[in-house]
């Protein structure tokens, strides 16, 4: 079963080596500038007590904006856990 929980400051180190080996930076590019995803709020999936996923958000003007998501696993539903809380 894969449950899906809050960000916390002891997941920082996961969340940043997970960024980056991800999307190779910390920065995500996004309508013309340069997001660091690392100050972002978001989840984390875990699935037989491991994180298996991250997602961060933004707050815009308009609404939340999902920033980055990513499955550890595929196959097995982490990114509609993820998309879905």
């Amino acid at each position: 079963m894969i449950s899906v929980r809050d960000l916390v400051a002891a997941d920082h180190d996961w969340k940043v080596a997970t960024l980056r080996a991800g999307w190779g930076s910390t920065e995500v590019a996004r309508l013309g500038e340069l997001v660091d995803a690392t100050e972002l709020s978001g989840f984390v999936a875990v699935h037989d007590g491991e994180r298996t996923g991250l997602a961060t958000f933004a707050d815009r003007a308009d609404g939340i904006e999902v920033v980055t998501i990513q499955a550890l696993i595929e196959g097995i539903g982490i990114g509609r856990a993820l998309m879905d809380r």
